[in-house]
């Protein structure tokens, strides 16, 4: 008991306290409110209990500084600052914000008395979702990259928290493969990752899966600090990272112009996914969406993947790559040779463009053609459903042609086994979703049954199992 106490303190776990900027001058009381009970649980429990505070949708070294005052306005001692950024271009801005932020005498001492160390937290699912899977990694590979160089110019010890989900468009996927791929991601040893609840049953529930994958995370981390990286030649990097950046922007424009620039995309999104039944289900932590608007915008990124993954689009999870790499090619004689070269010898690349042939592989267009068909507008539904057609036909020719395969997954029998196994199972699961789900849209909300929601609830729940994510 001594040791436990010693290595676990007189609490559980540590508690994170997190909220939005905004709050900094909309709701100022909240914020205080949280500090002193920050304070509280402190007292009760001991400083660990409850000593950090994520600030998301961090957007100015001001919104930390006004934050530490008021956590000594609240005389709480004990407390770790911590931004979140989550845009990509909240991303692009983190290197600046940490630099005027680090130059800031008063928050220079703060780091001080908190041993130096600067804790970020990097947002996975809201970059994804505002400029598409490509552009998003690379905007986090870049800013990752960019703020850990300043750290150390800076004399600060900075650790990274990655807000990752389970999916592949919220950060998921192998976990050694991608801090191998990102040496910057455990800079100097230091790192915290999320896990989801599925992913914690799956990962932890077994002791020994548990101590895998924790080996598998310890390994990663001592690889990414103390051993040699891919065998480059001068020169190398600075080409693929100039290659990545051409990607990136084609990339996001592709998606960003489905997404935001696409007339009736909304009324799309709204009648081909069941994102209305995924708001009235009691599984969130937070509301769906930020305003109560349809506007795509205020919807948080997690019904926004699950509502895809439900309807087998998983749009969020490959949609752009494939303008990006036929762009490249077409563009530029070389260009396959390059990204070829890109995914033999580059980590980061080659994790990039597996993870996106997995994603390909789990979406299925056959049965989004059905959720597709309660889209009411003809109209709309042709030329919504036709580019995101286009657009997967074009995504697996390109990943396939630099891959240098025939088809999406040859390289991992085993998962590509496990989906073809899992998928008829699944089928009948979307059938009745779309089915029920015509009828509850049908009825009067005044009308609709708690029977009829449990149903709709159960084929949610077993198709997120079939496919491994929520979102």
């Amino acid at each position: 008991m001594i040791t436990q106490a010693q290595v676990f303190g007189f609490h559980l776990a540590g508690l994170d306290f997190r909220d939005h900027s905004s709050k900094l001058g909309s709701a100022p009381e909240e914020i205080a409110a949280e500090l002193q009970t920050m304070r509280h649980l402190q007292s009760e429990h001991g400083g660990a209990a409850a000593d950090r505070f994520i600030l998301s949708m961090t957007r100015s070294a001001d919104d930390l500084l006004t934050l530490m005052k008021a956590a000594k306005k609240a005389r709480l001692d004990r407390v770790d600052i911590v931004p979140l950024f989550e845009t990509i271009e909240d991303l692009e801005n983190a290197p600046r914000i940490l630099g005027e932020l680090w130059e800031d005498p008063d928050y220079r001492l703060h780091l001080g008395r908190r041993g130096g160390i600067q804790e970020v937290m990097l947002g996975y699912s809201d970059s994804n979702k505002d400029g598409g899977y490509l552009a998003a990694n690379w905007a986090l590979y870049q800013a990752q990259k960019t703020m850990a160089a300043l750290a150390d110019r800076s004399g600060v010890q900075l650790r990274f928290f990655h807000g990752k989900g389970g999916s592949i468009d919220r950060g998921g996927g192998a976990s050694y493969r991608a801090l191998r791929a990102r040496p910057d991601a455990a800079h100097n040893c230091h790192i915290r990752i999320t896990e989801q609840g599925e992913v914690i049953s799956l990962k932890y529930a077994n002791p020994a899966i548990a101590r895998r994958n924790l080996e598998q995370l310890t390994s990663a981390v001592i690889a990414a600090n103390c051993l040699p990286g891919p065998g480059l030649r001068p020169g190398d990097l600075p080409r693929w990272e100039s290659a990545m950046q051409v990607l990136a922007r084609s990339s996001s424009d592709a998606y960003r112009q489905l997404v935001f620039g696409t007339p009736g995309f909304a009324d799309y999104f709204w009648e081909a996914t069941p994102i209305d039944l995924i708001e009235h289900l009691r599984i969130g932590s937070r509301p769906a969406r930020r305003q109560q608007t349809r506007d795509i915008r205020q919807l948080c990124a997690i019904p926004w993947v699950l509502s895809w993954t439900q309807s087998r689009h998983l749009l969020s999870a490959w949609y752009g790559i494939g303008q990006g790499l036929d762009g490249f090619v077409r563009t530029d004689p070389e260009g396959l040779g390059l990204l070829r070269e890109m995914y033999q010898r580059w980590p980061f690349f080659t994790s990039l463009i597996d993870n996106a042939a997995m994603s390909l592989a789990k979406s299925d267009l056959g049965i989004a053609r059905r959720y597709a068909a309660m889209v009411r507008s003809d109209a709309v539904r042709e030329r919504v459903f036709g580019l995101i057609e286009d657009g997967h036909k074009t995504s697996v020719h390109r990943v396939l042609a630099v891959c240098q395969r025939t088809r999406l997954l040859s390289n991992q029998p085993v998962l590509e086994e496990s989906i073809r196994l899992r998928n008829p199972y699944l089928d009948p699961l979307h059938l009745l979703q779309v089915k029920f789900l015509e009828r509850w849209r049908d009825t009067p909300e005044s009308q609709r049954t708690e029977k009829h929601r449990r149903l709709l609830a159960l084929t949610v729940n077993g198709i997120a199992f079939g496919m491994k994510s929520t979102g």
